[in-house]
């Protein structure tokens, strides 16, 4: 399918995902939204493609939402507007949010410059974040009179901790890569013209590692036990390891390591 709002692309066993609206600094549009829906939908099924990178054209991640159109949304007389807006638009950016998290591939967000508000929301709900020198973060609701949205009070919590997360959410003050960094929410800080190098050697990396069903799986252990009690987090991963155990993957990286090789993976 070819997009107008974003960019996709296969790289062997890698998807790159590019937001593509630099003129408004990838701002999220409807439209936009349900392209990244679309993507996270077809790579449900699709078992080539091992891990997702997610970046941003021109200057910016993705400043967030498009308030021109959210304006416009909210000024539509055919509906009551909370309503139009919120069935035409939030909902679609929550269930963006959620398929980012239940996607079966890992993704690494790779953030140069702007990530503000559902820009950031998107670098949280990633699995992990590189960042360019250029990158800056930021809550940032607030500052136009609306509430914290798109899992950015739930994923800033997980991450820095409540009080922390309430500073940054609070206050929107922007912070750097290097502040990001500190704090947890970015892994890794590379020069900006790096930054796509840095992401797929990372993807790579991952790949190379692992079995398909070991990552994908991990990435559903980590996304359900973030909540779980340590009983329920020892029973899930119990169960996941017996399933990797007796697959043909299982029994081919115990036979590489006794042998001393790399294992050859087939995803059975």
């Amino acid at each position: 399918m070819s997009y107008t709002n974003l960019t996709f692309e296969r790289h062997g066993s890698i998807g790159l995902m590019t937001f593509n609206r630099p003129e408004i600094l990838n701002a999220a549009s409807k439209a936009f939204i349900d392209e990244c829906i679309h993507v996270y939908d077809a790579l449900r099924t699709d078992h080539e493609i091992r891990v997702l990178i997610i970046t941003g054209s021109g200057r910016a991640f993705s400043a967030g939402g498009d308030l021109e159109e959210v304006e416009r949304t909210l000024s539509d007389p055919d509906q009551g507007p909370i309503q139009n807006w919120y069935n035409n638009f939030q909902r679609s950016i929550s269930d963006s949010i959620t398929k980012m998290r239940s996607l079966p591939q890992p993704i690494i967000a790779a953030v140069g410059g702007l990530a503000v508000g559902g820009g950031l929301g998107i670098a949280l709900a990633s699995d992990l974040v590189i960042a360019g020198k250029s990158a800056r973060f930021s809550a940032g609701f607030l500052k136009i009179g609306v509430s914290a949205a798109d899992g950015s009070t739930y994923f800033l919590s997980k991450h820095i901790g409540l009080k922390r997360a309430a500073e940054y959410i609070y206050t929107g003050r922007v912070f750097d890569a290097e502040e990001a960094e500190r704090i947890g929410i970015v892994t890794k800080i590379v020069p900006d013209d790096e930054l796509e190098i840095e992401a797929f050697k990372l993807a790579q990396a991952m790949i190379d590692n692992s079995s398909p069903f070991g990552l994908q799986i991990t990435k559903e252990l980590l996304n359900k036990n973030l909540d779980a009690t340590l009983e329920s987090s020892l029973l899930s991963e119990n169960m996941a390891l017996t399933l990797c155990l007796n697959s043909a993957d299982g029994r081919e990286g115990r036979k590489a390591f006794l042998e001393k090789r790399s294992p050859l993976f087939t995803n059975r």
